[in-house]
């Protein structure tokens, strides 16, 4: 990010706050669903209950710095993702590390699938899993993934317990189909 002087909002967040935590500033990232900005708190006003939207900045480092009003954070996800999401006033919490981690592997994982990449994409499924190990999305995702590359035993394993877990999915019935597959590929036939 700081050589090739590029990056995606996430990994420009994360260096924007640590530079600012760093001088003395309590600037955070912030994950909007699709974009991460970051939010300015001055000191003493956080933890104090002094705070409010007056005494904040939010800044779309990704976008030059610039300054961001709660109308403009509904309309950079309105803009993502249309009006079917509406806007949420946690969309506006600071990430915890943990979750700054998530979003990056999330992107990693994301980039890999798009360039065809499945062992790298796999291998952030896996880092997503050690943070989250409950994740029956990433189990899924696993679960499809391993099909592609014929690891059936490893993704019948997945899938079948993404079925055991997620009854009412949306995507249920694709996923279902997928284990009756793997069962007959496997010799596993129940």
């Amino acid at each position: 990010v700081l050589s090739e002087r590029i990056g995606v909002p996430v990994t420009l967040s994360i260096v924007y706050a640590e530079v600012c935590q760093r001088a003395g500033l309590d600037v955070r990232p912030v994950g909007l669903p699709g974009h991460v900005i970051c939010r300015y708190t001055p000191d003493g006003a956080e933890g104090t209950g002094e705070a409010g939207e007056a005494d904040e900045l939010l800044l779309d480092v990704f976008n030059g710095g610039r300054v961001l009003t709660r109308h403009n954070c509904q309309e950079l996800v309105r803009g993502a993702f249309g009006a079917r999401v509406p806007f949420k006033e946690h969309y506006l919490s600071n990430l915890l590390p943990r979750q700054v981690i998530q979003r990056l592997l999330h992107n990693l994982k994301a980039g890999a699938l798009q360039h065809g990449d499945e062992e790298r994409a796999a291998r952030s499924i896996d880092f997503l899993l050690a943070l989250y190990p409950w994740d029956l999305d990433e189990i899924r995702d696993r679960g499809m993934l391993r099909e592609r590359i014929g690891a059936y035993e490893d993704a019948l394993h997945d899938l079948e317990h993404y079925v055991q877990y997620r009854i009412g999915a949306r995507d249920i019935q694709t996923v279902t189909e997928a284990v009756r597959s793997l069962r007959r590929q496997t010799g596993y036939e129940r």
